[in-house]
């Protein structure tokens, strides 16, 4: 339970952070010198924090009265009360709360570390890009290692196609080793915004290109892409589509599903339903029971005829006429078109698509040259080429070791000097990264990659170091998550745990304060039952039960024979039954007959019972809420004698407005 309200407060903080960062508070009207305005112990607290954390938590209602302010000031000396004990009692060095903390500080730095500006260009550009679908084909040349050897070969090709040697569809044929495309003249079909995913720079080439544009070699992480564009038409989008299939078994069948989709397309112009049409004649197994439904679909998930078809009717409630695909014969219908929303109703969508997508590499690339320039980067190309020239087939195995020069120089951030030994170390713990990479890729390929990645990750720890300086509010709010953390942990320990484990301090808290825990006024019911098929027997019950105990009404009506009529007696609260808290509570009433199924019951009221005192179980629930409430207060008392808390009454007036 402790861990799940745990989750829960941390889940709360997650969601301030946005609107802390949408706001900035305002920069919360710093002063232009800060002041302390209050002390616990020796820990001073500024008046710029003070200020902060009482607009965000106020919002609207910071009104800045004394009033206001003074009930505010108390509630925050407490909070600095408890968190300076937490750290008195070194809860900050706790190995598990140490990793939490950090956990929290990179979820919030990642927040503050992303190119904001690139990725919202990144977001228009794909809302643009999902309002045309592009036609493409390509020739594919896969990486041997030695870039500079494939880039010339791709180069090769589209020298042939532009001079004329070759069409595109040729040259396709010819030399592309994407082996199922190229027998189609390296075709791709239609493509729109995120269809390539891990191919962002093919994307890219299509929509800057014109159709009949041959692109010049584009570098993916597999190898190298000559894109031509074939056309460019208005984005089909997403539809919601039924059909109905009829499948041909082989050449002889297909004379007899011709007549009978003929006959079917017949009966839904005579206005038959169409899903009660699909569930009756319909082979594809999966859509039938669902009136045909295939859900929504989007370019490049069925082959050109069943597309065309879709996409080619123009109104919901449409259907087809009647088409021939790879395994039958169709009928489609239109359910709903999906519409592309406003950009602002998508944007946050969007974001998160290009958070998943290759093209958020973009970003990453682009901050991190943002980065280079910001920080005074310089890199050592000397010490750099002479480690990279020496490198040879080992790199590309676990046996790789290195201990030449370790102590030189290979690039800096501002003042900070990153040493070859701090790289060999990075590149022996990738030793996955390296052996996985052996095949087709000559070694300096790899330390390239590897290097880059190594300044990226150097950068970005850098640039985390300043994000207290650079960013006023994520110091606050870092500062927010350390004393919540702690104030979380030490409540735990000295209040929450200690009041559910303390039984004897339970039990006294209990004794001296009996008289908060009553029951509510509550009746004694007994609800008699019996089957539905005793009318008399029925009848005669609840005439004995008005006068007679339970014992009585049941020796009555059952015989040695036959038990028909059993009974329960309970004590009921309010809201407790239903049944119980529509009748007038008062002695000897007697319910309606309550039918349910075969069965029918009535319910007497035996007693009103009076408010009285829980018992200490029954209480229980309650006496360890209250008894926390007290012990917390207990424990502010003490701190209050503990720590002396000094007030600067001055700032706090220049607080007030």
């Amino acid at each position: 339970m402790i861990s799940n309200m745990k989750q829960f407060l941390v889940s709360l903080m997650l969601v301030l952070i946005a609107v802390a960062q949408v706001s900035t508070v305002n920069a919360q009207q710093r002063p232009t010198k800060d002041t302390i305005l209050f002390s616990v112990g020796s820990t001073p607290v500024t008046t710029s924090e003070f200020r902060y954390i009482y607009g965000k938590t106020n919002g609207e209602k910071a009104t800045y009265t004394k009033k206001s302010l003074e009930e505010y000031l108390d509630l925050y000396i407490k909070f600095k009360l408890k968190v300076q004990k937490s750290k008195d009692l070194q809860l900050d060095t706790i190995p598990n709360l140490k990793r939490e903390l950090e956990g929290y500080r990179r979820q919030l730095a990642s927040t503050y570390l992303l190119d904001k500006e690139v990725l919202n260009d990144l977001v228009d550009e794909a809302y643009e890009r999902l309002q045309e679908d592009v036609s493409i084909s390509h020739i594919f040349i896969a990486s041997s290692g030695d870039d500079a050897k494939d880039r010339k070969r791709a180069e090769q090709i589209k020298e042939r196609i532009i001079r004329g040697k070759q069409t595109f569809e040729e040259a396709a044929k010819e030399f592309s080793e994407d082996k199922p495309t190229a027998t189609e003249g390296g075709f791709l079909g239609y493509i729109t915004a995120f269809s390539l995913k891990s191919f962002y720079e093919i994307e890219n080439a299509a929509y800057n290109m014109a159709p009949g544009d041959v692109s010049e070699p584009i570098r993916s992480k597999y190898g190298f892409h000559i894109v031509k564009v074939n056309d460019k038409r208005p984005a089909r989008g997403e539809v919601e589509t039924a059909h109905i299939m009829v499948q041909v078994k082989n050449k002889d069948d297909e004379a007899r599903v011709q007549q009978l989709i003929r006959k079917i397309h017949k009966e839904l112009e005579g206005g038959a339903d169409f899903a009660a049409t699909a569930k009756k004649y319909s082979e594809d197994r999966s859509t039938a029971p669902k009136g045909g439904n295939l859900g929504v679909i989007k370019i490049n998930q069925y082959e050109p005829a069943f597309e065309n078809a879709v996409f080619g009717l123009k109104n919901d409630g449409d259907f087809s006429l009647p088409f021939r695909s790879s395994v039958g014969w169709h009928i489609v219908k239109r359910v709903r078109k999906i519409p592309l929303l406003p950009l602002d109703e998508m944007r946050r969508g969007l974001r998160a698509r290009i958070q998943r997508d290759g093209r958020f590499e973009v970003v990453q690339q682009r901050f991190v040259e943002r980065l280079k320039k910001e920080n005074n980067f310089k890199l050592y190309q000397a010490a750099i080429d002479t480690f990279r020239n020496n490198l040879d087939a080992t790199f590309l195995t676990y046996q790789w070791k290195y201990n030449q020069g370790l102590a030189a120089p290979i690039f800096a951030i501002n003042s900070q000097t990153t040493k070859m030994g701090q790289l060999v170390q990075f590149l022996t713990k990738s030793g996955n990264v390296r052996v996985r990479q052996a095949k087709g890729k000559q070694p300096q390929v790899v330390f390239d990659e590897l290097l880059n990645d190594y300044i990226s990750q150097q950068l970005i720890r850098y640039e985390e170091t300043q994000l207290p300086t650079k960013y006023p509010e994520f110091k606050a709010l870092l500062r927010e998550y350390e004393e919540g953390i702690l104030l979380f942990e030490a409540t735990n320990m000295l209040v929450w745990s200690k009041a559910a484990q303390d039984s004897v301090g339970l039990r006294n808290y209990y004794e001296k304060n009996k008289k908060k825990y009553l029951w509510d006024e509550r009746v004694e019911v007994t609800t008699y039952q019996m089957p539905n098929e005793y009318p008399t027997k029925l009848k005669e019950a609840r005439k004995l039960a008005k006068r007679k105990s339970s014992d009585v009404v049941l020796a009555k009506i059952n015989d040695d024979n036959k038990v028909i009529l059993t009974s329960t007696t309970k004590i009921y609260e309010k809201e407790q039954n239903a049944d119980v808290d529509a009748m007038k509570w008062k002695k000897g009433v007697v319910s309606d007959n309550i039918f349910k199924g075969d069965a029918v019951s009535f319910l007497k009221i035996e007693q009103v019972v009076k408010p009285t005192p829980k018992s200490f179980e029954d209480a229980r629930g309650y006496v360890i809420a209250d008894y926390q409430i007290y012990l917390e207060e207990q424990w502010v008392k003490e701190l209050e004698a503990e720590y002396k808390v000094k007030i600067n009454e001055d700032a706090l007036k220049a607080l007030v407005k």
